[in-house]
């Protein structure tokens, strides 16, 4: 994944705390793509199971896209020190399957991750 490009915006200090907020984009590329389905349907008025497990770098997108936004605190330890502590959501942007569903292709596949990252550090 390539870290995102984002704008991060600081508050003037207040004693030895700082606030600040983030917004910008983020880019992912695909390096491995892994996968393991389980299915159980029913034939007759007997269950059947099927899994299948391997590579399925055919049926995801090469890139990802995703919107940055973010806000966290910064306490000042001393002069070149800081203690640093944030959340920051990344909203995808881009559909990460391509292809058809092999078993309904009628219906359409789609995912588009997002995830909420906690940041906890300290800076020197």
């Amino acid at each position: 994944m390539i870290q995102p490009l984002t704008l991060k915006m600081k508050t003037n200090k207040f004693n030895e705390i700082q606030f600040y907020g983030q917004i910008g984009f983020s880019l992912g590329f695909n390096v491995k793509s892994k996968g393991k389905d389980d299915f159980s349907y029913k034939v007759g008025g007997q269950y059947m199971s099927e899994s299948n497990e391997g590579d399925i770098s055919d049926e995801v997108t090469f890139l990802r896209g995703a919107l940055v936004l973010g806000g966290g605190i910064e306490y000042y330890v001393d002069n070149s020190t800081s203690i640093v502590a944030g959340i920051t959501f990344s909203n995808g942007i881009s559909n990460v399957l391509k292809g058809e569903n092999s078993v309904d292709t009628s219906i359409e596949q789609k995912a588009v991750p997002h995830y909420i990252e906690l940041t906890l550090g300290v800076i020197f």
